[in-house]
């Protein structure tokens, strides 16, 4: 059973999950601000019940309790952050922690991933550790749209747009070349540093 959790404080919810032989939630936050910043809920989700909810659950559940933890850059990616939200996911035991980021452009333009680097380190905050579960060496999914979606909303330097895609330098820079007709790329020098952009950027003042 795949869920988001935002109803494991209702009984019936929890006892129907029960039933299941692997139940896995999500939890990216660590209390009710981050939670509303990064899920945009109804205003009726209380994050202190949804976790208490989990807590219930485990004492009940006889099976897998697996936990999906999304980390989005800048937004719940800090180690201070991630720190807390292993603190809360101790609390309820899971049997194994799941950690995702952003795999394809999102409706926000500060829904970025966070690199391999940063999610092999910030896994081992969990007990059990986190296993990391976006494949980077084999790509994922919507990288080459997450370069042009970046690049829609403002100039980027190849090492800017290797940090938030994930991607190699060599990789990006490639992806550049090869897409530089197709995106309508334009360049641009500022303090010693060369900016890529989709032309036409520039009349919205962003460079």
């Amino acid at each position: 059973l795949l869920s988001s959790g935002s109803l494991f404080f209702l009984d019936d919810v929890r006892r129907g999950a029960a039933q299941a032989d692997i139940v896995k939630v999500s939890l990216g936050a660590w209390d009710q601000a981050s939670m509303e910043r990064l899920n945009r809920p109804s205003s009726r989700i209380d994050f202190e019940k949804i976790v208490e909810g989990y807590r219930i659950f485990r004492d009940l559940f006889h099976g897998e309790l697996w936990l999906e933890v999304l980390l989005v850059e800048g937004v719940n990616s800090h180690v201070a952050e991630v720190a807390r939200i292993a603190q809360i996911a101790g609390s309820f035991a899971p049997d194994k922690i799941h950690l995702n980021t952003v795999v394809r452009p999102a409706p926000e333009a500060e829904a970025l991933p966070v690199t391999a680097n940063a999610m092999e380190a910030l896994s081992r905050l969990f007990d059990p550790a986190a296993e990391v579960v976006v494949d980077f060496k084999g790509g994922v999914p919507g990288k080459c749209a997450s370069v042009k979606e970046i690049l829609l909303r403002r100039p980027c330097t190849v090492d800017d747009l290797a940090e938030v895609s994930g991607l190699q330098r060599d990789a990006v820079a490639l992806l550049l070349e090869e897409r530089a007709a197709e995106w309508r790329l334009e360049s641009r020098e500022m303090n010693g540093k060369t900016y890529f952009l989709i032309k036409g950027l520039e009349d919205n003042g962003e460079l």
